[in-house]
This record gives C-alpha cells, sequence and structure tokens, in this order.
C-alpha cells in the first residue's frame, strides 16, 4: 500500500506539473502569437516608410532636374534680351518728365504713407512753419546755407 500512496502521490505530481507546463505552454504561444502580430505590423509599417522614402527620393530627383533645367536657361538667356530690357527702361525713363513740383508732390505722398507730415505749398519756411515737438513734419524750402532752399524733414 504505501507503494500505491507513493505512486499517487507521483501521479500527483507529475499531474501538476503537466498542468503548469500546458499554462506556461499555453503563456508561450498567446506571447509568440503577439510577436508575430507585432511583426507583421512592423513589417508592414517598413514597408510603408519605404514606399515614402522612394517616392521622396524619386520627388527630390525630379526637383534636382528642374533646378539644373532652371539654371542653365537662366545661363543661356540671350545678351540680346537684357539688352532689351535695359533699352525699354531707358525709353521709359526719357519718357517721364517731372519738374520740381511734380517731384515735390510724389515725395510729400511718400513721406504721408511714412507717417510724416507733408505739404509743399502749406509747410513752408517762407510761410513760418517750423518745428513742433511732438510732430514729424516735412518742412519745405528750408535754408541750408543762405544760397539754397530745401526741404528738411524735423522730428521736434
Amino acid at each position: 500500500m504505501e507503494e500505491t500512496a507513493e505512486l499517487q502521490a507521483e501521479l500527483a505530481r507529475l499531474r501538476e506539473a503537466v498542468g503548469s507546463f500546458q499554462a506556461q505552454s499555453a503563456q508561450v504561444s498567446a506571447e509568440l502569437h503577439s510577436a508575430k502580430t507585432q511583426l507583421s505590423s512592423l513589417s508592414e509599417e517598413r514597408a510603408i516608410w519605404e514606399q515614402l522614402a522612394t517616392e521622396s527620393d524619386n520627388a527630390k530627383a525630379q526637383l534636382a532636374e528642374q533646378l539644373a533645367s532652371l539654371q542653365a536657361a537662366a545661363v543661356a538667356a540671350p545678351a540680346a534680351q537684357y539688352k532689351s530690357f535695359l533699352q525699354s527702361g531707358a525709353t521709359a525713363a526719357i519718357q517721364v518728365q517731372l519738374d520740381e513740383a511734380d517731384t515735390r508732390r510724389i515725395i510729400d505722398v511718400q513721406l504721408r504713407q511714412a507717417g510724416w507730415e507733408a505739404d509743399t505749398e502749406q509747410l513752408r519756411y517762407s510761410k513760418g512753419a517750423r518745428p513742433q515737438a511732438g510732430r514729424n513734419m516735412a518742412i519745405a524750402e528750408w535754408p541750408c546755407d543762405g544760397t539754397r532752399l530745401t526741404t528738411c524733414c524735423l522730428r521736434a
């Protein structure tokens, strides 16, 4: 009977070991399945990133070709075209006829756009215009050296 009790104890221990082994096996199987799923996901991501990198490299190569083409065209631009632009500009400049009054009106507009008080007809030294604290004034005909008059922009 002792042998039977020993055999039953051994059988119980072996059953417990088998149960433990089966639990470990199930856990390892689950971990293996999880690892395979992650590996598959990572492989898909890798394929996507490789595709994006290839597309990016192709786009970069195309842009480099376009840049080279544009640079070559710019270098090869005929000098005659450049001379034509210069001549057109010179011709247009000759056609512009501005006297001093027209020039002063243009300058007055630019000064007003910059935040200054500018009116060549009214803000004149000869009409008593003088710098005033807190006002940015362009005063016309300001005596400079006793022989000529100019417009002075004064910030008081």
